[in-house]
């Protein structure tokens, strides 16, 4: 996994404690347990420590509400640092990428990870955010929110890193890969993109495509990525459409060093596809090579 370096930006993090807003450098745990988490005595299972809180972004000028899942052993001092899950709509689907990362990681079919959600504070502005303006969101995340949560819980900078989007979130997935090789720095190694909002964008979507094959015919980096891609046979057209023309487009291309994934589940629909995805999604990008 590639270090973020260079231009890091200062960040401001208001944390909320007891329900009001102070300016701080770290937040304050809030677990749904203990303030430490502590290993079970027992084998009745323990639920995750969780923490949120509130940072704002120089880069869209809003602010974030950030909901941060630790493994249920975490140790801010283990030496290898832990792997990280960035999931995108955080406020709605969170507790769902909690639920699989937790548990998967005490299977051990995915390594103890940390899940990050990132959701808003005030209006959502998933649009402005994921397909009108997604450099923005993306330098967000690549300078503010990833180096915090590296800093503050042990996030592993060699690690590896998975972007998770759903509808609107899974474009902004799919654009990320296809930024490999112009932007400064490429911190996901994993993407999980499900019921993606390719209709009406898939252009744009296809023109980056063009742009990263010409890129990568001049040589100097490789993909080094792998994709889960999903959607619901239940969906409206326009979302199954689009998972099929996009899977046809990346399986067209054959991007060296870019592994991709994908499935179209019988009977689900825009929601209820997302759960089995996020799960299915992991199992696959952890899977064994």
């Amino acid at each position: 996994m590639k270090k973020i370096a260079g231009f890091l930006v200062s960040m401001m993090v208001l944390l909320v404690v007891s329900g009001c807003g102070v300016l701080a450098p770290q937040p304050t745990l809030t677990p749904e347990t203990s303030a430490t988490p502590q290993p079970s005595p027992s084998p009745t299972p323990v639920k995750p420590v969780t923490q949120e809180f509130e940072i704002f972004s120089r880069y869209t000028a809003d602010e974030y509400h950030i909901y941060v899942g630790l493994p249920r052993d975490f140790d801010p001092n283990r030496a290898e640092g832990y792997d990280t899950v960035y999931l995108l709509d955080g406020t709605a689907w969170f507790r769902s990428g909690l639920v699989h990362t937790s548990n998967l990681g005490e299977s051990g079919e995915m390594p103890p990870s940390i899940i990050v959600g990132i959701g808003y504070v005030h209006a959502n502005m998933r649009g402005r955010d994921f397909m009108l303006n997604p450099e923005a969101f993306y330098f967000f995340i690549i300078e503010e929110l990833i180096p915090f949560i590296d800093r503050q819980y042990n996030g592993d900078p060699d690690g590896e890193r998975t972007l998770i989007g759903h509808s609107m979130g899974g474009y902004f997935a799919i654009w990320v890969l296809l930024q490999r090789g112009f932007l400064p720095v490429e911190p996901f190694d994993n993407f999980i993109s499900l019921s993606g909002s390719y209709h009406g964008m898939h252009k744009n979507l296809f023109t980056y495509d063009d742009l990263l094959a010409m890129r990568l015919e001049e040589g100097g980096f490789t993909m080094d990525a792998k994709l889960y891609m999903g959607v619901g046979s239940d969906e409206e057209g326009f979302f199954t459409q689009g998972y099929l023309d996009m899977w046809a487009r990346l399986h067209e291309r054959e991007y060296e060093n870019l592994e991709v994934e994908g499935q179209m589940y019988p009977g689900l629909n825009h929601g209820s596809v997302l759960s089995p995805g996020i799960k299915d999604g992991l199992l696959w990008v952890y899977g064994e090579e």
